[in-house]
């Protein structure tokens, strides 16, 4: 299972713990009642950072950090990927992905289409099972296979 939902800016600022916390307790229960063993869930870079400009949209980063340790806590096989702003622009095929553990980014970007790419890089490898990926991109980056990312993290 991947776990992709995401609270959007809104008035309601009860939206990030409905969505960010709530959300992802309830489709972990579901999850258990299916059988699912494995799960993906996409994050955010800075979770947990109480003092971040996101926080003044319903404190989402704090409810995102309360989803992940509903995740981090269950018996599942897990991964979380934390990816940095979301970029729409597809256009740029060449950018890199940079892999690090938990809380060494603090800024940074990536394409949809790449964390998409981490997700589905993360089912088929066992090596990504209980981590924690932050992910940003860039030209600048080396290119670096996710087998070989993972026994770095």
């Amino acid at each position: 299972m991947i776990i992709a939902t995401g609270a959007r800016a809104s008035l309601d600022l009860t939206g990030p713990a409905k969505v960010d916390a709530l959300g992802v307790y309830r489709q972990l229960e579901s999850c258990k009642r299916v059988g699912i063993k494995r799960v993906i869930l996409v994050s955010s870079l800075c979770t947990g950072k109480l003092f971040h400009p996101l926080n003044l949209f319903g404190l989402i980063l704090i409810w995102k950090k309360l989803g992940e340790n509903f995740l981090r806590n269950s018996n599942f096989e897990w991964t979380i990927i934390r990816p940095g702003g979301l970029k729409e622009n597809e256009d740029i095929k060449s950018e890199n992905i940079n892999y690090s553990k938990e809380d060494t980014q603090i800024n940074g970007s990536i394409p949809r289409r790449l964390v998409a790419q981490c997700c589905i890089n993360s089912i088929k490898n066992k090596e990504s099972i209980n981590k924690l990926i932050e992910v940003t991109s860039s030209n600048d980056n080396k290119k670096i296979s996710f087998k070989k990312a993972m026994q770095m993290i």
